[in-house]
């Protein structure tokens, strides 16, 4: 820590068994939002520069709920192992990596290989496998007479965004729904029904305005 130049240094943070709970209130915003200081109420930004080496976590849980209804979906990622390297605000920070492997609901896997660079472009290399989509009906509900009874997806590519002017998010890989079961609504007869629906080659791109 050099006082004089405002800044600290740490080389590694490591916790074993780390709970972590997050929620989504009414009005759509996360609960941990509010916590920190707003510079229209005097703050103001801090002169201090840090960098981390490395944070990793092993065995952890975090648990995120949907509290803006009553029947909001929720993720439970356990255990969990996260390593984060290169934390920094300072102007010679290098890219932040972030590496994540967990299980999903007790049921799927996710692993994720993350780099953002300090200009806001990220690159995510992601790998699922059986992620249950049937929380997800809660919120098609409104606008459909079906109800998504199974199913589970597999997902592997590589999801890029580029920030400025023209923002852009790309996707490139490959997924599968698997166990697929779709009823009427209203007296559960069965409308649709596979064993696994598999797209290869998928690239997708969205643009800013598009």
């Amino acid at each position: 820590m050099d006082l004089r130049k405002q800044r600290a240094e740490i080389d590694a943070i490591e916790a074993d068994k780390a709970q972590v709970a997050g929620w989504i209130a009414a009005g759509g915003a996360l609960n941990y939002s509010g916590y920190g200081k707003d510079e229209k109420d005097g703050g103001a930004p801090p002169a201090w520069h840090y960098r981390i080496g490395r944070v990793g976590l092993t065995e952890a849980q975090l648990r995120l709920q949907d509290r803006s209804r009553a029947d909001g979906a929720s993720l439970t990622l356990a255990p969990l192992s996260l390593t984060l390297e290169a934390l920094g605000n300072g102007a010679d920070a290098a890219p932040l990596k972030l590496a994540l492997e967990s299980a999903v609901n007790g049921q799927g896997q996710l692993q994720l290989g993350v780099t953002a660079g300090k200009s806001g472009e990220v690159a995510a290399d992601i790998k699922a496998q059986r992620i249950d989509l049937t929380p997800l009906d809660v919120y098609l509900q409104p606008f459909t007479k079906v109800k998504l009874t199974e199913g589970n997806l597999d997902l592997a590519g590589r999801l890029d965004y580029r920030g400025g002017d023209a923002p852009q998010v790309r996707f490139e890989g490959e997924a599968a729904v698997n166990d697929l079961a779709v009823e009427r609504r209203d007296d559960n007869t069965d409308l649709l029904r596979w064993q696994r629906l598999h797209l290869k080659g998928v690239s997708s791109a969205i643009r800013k305005g598009r």
